[in-house]
């Protein structure tokens, strides 16, 4: 088994495009276009031992695109209503979840006694830049949670 991450770019058509593939199964797509960003379904998936590999791709690529913001004319906008931001610690592990523009972009639970992150299934969902921001922070805090707590 063998992560890959694609990077795709045009600063002239404004558009980015971020992919992660087990061997050559798609396991996400985050695209920018238009100062909105559209993150893929996913299935449900379930990663023993987390090393958190993806979360720092899309941390560099969130900086990549922040620093080529003036080319694509990036319009970031705000965080809309019906934002929901939960992260829990307990003996268990830690569970989080965040839902913006009224759609679930992340439910996690990792568990304590197995090392077990699962990611629940969730649908295509589009944002704009500043709750992809809203975004990256949450898995930076549920991964520190993770790691600091017991993982």
């Amino acid at each position: 088994m063998a992560y890959l991450t694609d990077y795709e770019y045009s600063v002239d058509r404004k558009t980015a495009l971020l992919s992660f593939y087990e061997d050559s199964t798609p396991l996400c797509t985050y695209s920018l276009a238009s100062n909105v960003l559209t993150i893929s379904a996913r299935d449900e998936a379930v990663v023993v031992a987390p090393t958190w590999g993806t979360n720092r791709d899309i941390k560099e690529w969130f900086n990549l695109l922040y620093s080529m913001s003036g080319r694509l004319e990036l319009v970031e906008g705000t965080v809309r209503d019906n934002c929901e931001y939960g992260l829990e610690l307990d003996d268990a592990g830690v569970r989080g979840t965040l839902t913006l523009n009224n759609g679930l972009v992340a439910d996690w639970d990792w568990a304590l006694s197995t090392d077990t992150l699962t990611i629940q299934a969730r649908a295509e969902c589009a944002i704009n830049f500043k709750e992809f921001r809203l975004y990256m922070q949450w898995m930076l805090d549920f991964q520190f949670l993770v790691q600091n707590y017991g993982g």
